[in-house]
């Protein structure tokens, strides 16, 4: 006997032992890291998913209830499972238990029985009602066993099925009480799941070989040659082709916990219910309802193919969050047309999953039956553990692929899989978060671009694509044509030039004196304000992407000034796939000014002992530049594409913004106006999804949360020991990096910068 109590009381559980058969590890490729990505990116777009879920309030019913379990493994978890956080006690026994002897001593409020065919004895049930025990079954079989469960079902004072045709049977029968209860799945055990690679599978079918699957798939396996394919469960023998699909045939069946990762490991999950003549159904009662497969299926987070029962379109919605077969021809066109399309496949798969877990887990279905017989029961917030069961960190389940004899492959694929994992969390927060709607304005814009190539013209291409989708019309100069005149034909709303250095004042101050409005950008301030103070007074509204300019320029003249930061190009910068090459544990990129190579002097050691890649001009200035000079790549200014395949695949980056003292390369010898602000890095590197260490201005906290959405460091003994500590604490580091992602894409992208803009001169 199990007895299990509502929070804050003991409870004894029982557990028997189920032994688990596990076929040998076979190599499939030699290509461990693609496959890694593969499986981890999957499982990170599942926990995604879940942690995104809905959660309606719990209930509550002061009740002690007495369970009798009977067979179903995998019912019963569910059930007890869920029964144990609704009712303030539970007390479970097995169907050859004395349950009247313990009713008497326990006295429940309700006796509940799944399925009570196999060993528990009526006339148990008419002891409890003659003794004022109220009573219940739920039929977890029907109609298949309807011989039997006909007769049972008049003892009880409740009864539940999960067959919808079997409503009016029962009551055709006399039973009073007679209610639809469909089975469910138990996102304890049913769930999505890291796996071995040997799990992988094109095609997964589990379940016994009755006559009418034997019949289908006869019909569909000569024709699935070369694909691989698992079926486990008993009678799969007498298939015709059993002769070569035998390797991937499991005659002893598998428990469910085998079951779940092969569901995780297969591309399709197919579900052909049984043909309900199959069994003790002498009444023909038909078959409506689904089986507990297709949401235990679906709770995986696998893509099923079920061929169609009634009752499946009131449960889910085929071709959104299922798929369905009517015949062989059918199912082997659907299995070829979603192997080939994976991002379909994925698709309809994650929304099954979001379907059962929101809709179709036991504690939903004993919600239901506890209301059927008590009416609604008390609300005490959010479902949380309840509602999901406990949602564990998913990525820790088997990541790595035991079992194999190549080593190199097996790095492989847990690095990929690290990879794999979080990408598909990173995608599913980017998909999630949500941004204000931004209008189209009825305006004419000519935009002057800086004219300065790398690392000018990507801000350019995303300050005009930004443009393009806010603004009815836009005409792009460049500063060296003749923007005044051309302005003059057009008359614009605005011209709008991009950092001015390039850009004759002469033309300014002559679309000025057309009475056509004029703005700049300056987007390097305050490092040449001995330049950009002269440029800002020739236009009649700057922006500037440092704080502290804003009163500098005001206090010289400049009436209308205003903070605009950089932000992220999201198209670029942002969580993606890339290449073994990029994976690293630390990377900085940026030119070696004085200030940088003076910090990371006393860390260099350090970064020498680690997976390190640093990028950019002048690094050989070190003096101790040999110990890292493998790690380097000197002189080389990337692409913002391959700064983001660095930014996306390391662990850390650092970030170090440049001193407003570096005279020799900056023009800001006579104000030496401090810089508070953060620099465009700041937000590319949070784009893709990595955990970044900078160092501390002023404005970082109006940007990103410290500790949450960022980290930071103040020496290099801090940066060391945080470093270490991130590299060491993965879930940690992997939080603060969505958390600066989901920020970045809802605070800090061109499109919000230039909607800031827009709305400061146009309202």
């Amino acid at each position: 006997m199990i007895k299990k109590r509502s929070p804050g009381r003991k409870r004894t559980i029982r557990i028997t032992k189920i032994r688990r058969v596990r076929r040998p590890a076979v190599l499939q490729s030699s290509d461990g890291y693609q496959l890694g990505v593969y499986s981890g990116y999957k499982l990170g777009r599942r926990e995604s998913v879940l942690r995104s879920l809905s959660r309606p309030d719990a209930e509550n019913w002061k009740l002690k209830v007495l369970y009798v379990e009977e067979g179903l493994f995998n019912v019963n978890s569910g059930i007890i499972d869920a029964l144990g956080g609704l009712v303030e006690e539970l007390i479970v026994v097995g169907p050859f238990d004395d349950v009247v002897s313990i009713a008497q001593r326990e006295c429940p409020d309700l006796v509940l029985v799944l399925n009570g065919v196999h060993g528990f004895n009526v006339v148990q049930v008419d002891t409890l009602r003659s003794k004022g025990f109220k009573t219940a079954v739920w039929f977890a079989d029907d109609p298949y066993f309807t011989d039997k469960t006909k007769a049972y079902s008049l003892h009880y004072d409740y009864v539940f099925t999960h067959e919808l045709a079997c409503v009016s049977y029962y009551s055709r029968l006399g039973c009073k009480n007679v209610h639809y209860l469909p089975l469910a799945a138990n996102p304890a055990v049913f769930k999505p799941e890291g796996m071995d690679p040997h799990y992988h599978t094109d095609i997964c079918f589990i379940g016994t070989g009755f006559g009418n699957r034997i019949e289908m798939f006869n019909l569909i396996t000569p024709r699935l040659r070369g694909r691989k394919i698992i079926f486990a469960g008993g009678l799969w023998s007498r298939l015709k082709d059993y002769h070569w699909l035998k390797d991937g045939v499991i005659l002893s069946g598998v428990g469910p916990e085998e079951s779940v990762r092969y569901y995780n490991g297969a591309k399709i999950v197919i579900n052909l219910h049984r043909d309900p003549d199959s069994g003790m159904n002498n009444d023909r009662i038909q078959a409506l309802s689904i089986n507990p497969r297709t949401y235990e299926i679906s709770a995986c987070g696998a893509f099923q193919l079920t061929d169609v029962r009634h009752d499946l379109a009131r449960l889910y919605t085929p071709g959104m969050d299922i798929e369905t077969f009517g015949s062989a021809e059918e199912l082997l066109q659907k299995i070829d047309f979603f192997l080939n399309n994976e991002h379909l496949r994925e698709t309809i798969a994650l929304r099954g999953l979001k379907t059962t877990y929101e809709r179709h887990t036991y504690v939903h279905r004993l919600t239901q039956l506890l209301r059927t017989i008590y009416g609604p029961g008390k609300k005490f917030g959010t479902g949380n553990e309840i509602f999901l069961g406990k949602l564990q960190d998913l990525k820790g389940q088997a990541k790595t692929a035991a079992g194999f004899s190549m080593l190199g492959w097996r790095e492989g694929y847990q690095c990929g899989w690290d990879n794999g994992y979080i990408l598909g969390r990173s995608e599913a927060i980017a998909r999630h978060t949500t941004t204000p709607a931004i209008p189209k304005r009825n305006l004419r814009i000519v935009y002057v671009t800086s004219g300065m190539g790398i690392p000018y013209s990507p801000i350019d291409t995303a300050v005009i694509d930004s443009l393009r989708d806010q603004v009815a019309e836009l005409v792009v100069l460049k500063p060296t044509q003749n923007v005044a005149s051309l302005s003059d034909k057009l008359r614009p709303d605005l011209v709008l030039v991009l950092n001015g250095m390039k850009f004759p004042l002469k033309q300014a101050d002559a679309i000025r004196s057309k009475n056509i409005r004029t703005a700049v950008w300056l987007t390097d301030d305050p490092y040449y304000t001995d330049d950009t103070l002269d440029i800002a007074h020739h236009y009649d509204f700057v922006f500037t992407l440092e704080l502290n300019c804003v009163p500098f320029y005001r206090e010289h003249g400049c009436r209308n000034v205003y903070y605009l930061p950089f932000a992220a190009d999201t198209r670029v910068f942002r969580p993606h796939r890339v290449e073994q090459d990029f994976r690293k544990e630390i990377s900085f990129i940026g030119t070696a000014y004085w200030k940088r190579v003076t910090f990371f002097h006393p860390v260099i050691p350090f970064l020498a002992s680690k997976n390190t890649h640093i990028n950019g001009w002048w690094w050989d200035r070190l003096p101790n530049y040999h110990l890292i000079s493998d790690k380097v790549a000197l002189n080389d200014w990337m692409s913002p594409e391959k700064t983001a395949d660095y930014y996306s695949g390391s662990k850390i980056i650092i970030n170090l913004h440049r001193s407003i003292e570096e005279d020799s390369w900056n023009s800001n010898r006579t104000y030496k106006v401090p810089a508070l602000s953060v620099n465009p890095r700041t937000f590319e590197i949070n784009a893709c999804a990595t955990l970044q260490l900078t160092d501390v201005r002023s404005d970082l906290k109006n940007m990103y949360i410290p500790g949450e959405e960022i980290e930071t460091y103040a020496t290099p003994q801090e940066l060391i020991q945080k470093v270490n500590y991130y590299l060491e604490h993965e879930e940690e580091r992997r939080t603060i990096a969505w958390n600066g992602l989901r920020r970045t894409l809802s605070d800090h992208t061109y499109p919000a910068r230039i909607h800031q803009l827009l709305s400061t001169l146009f309202g």
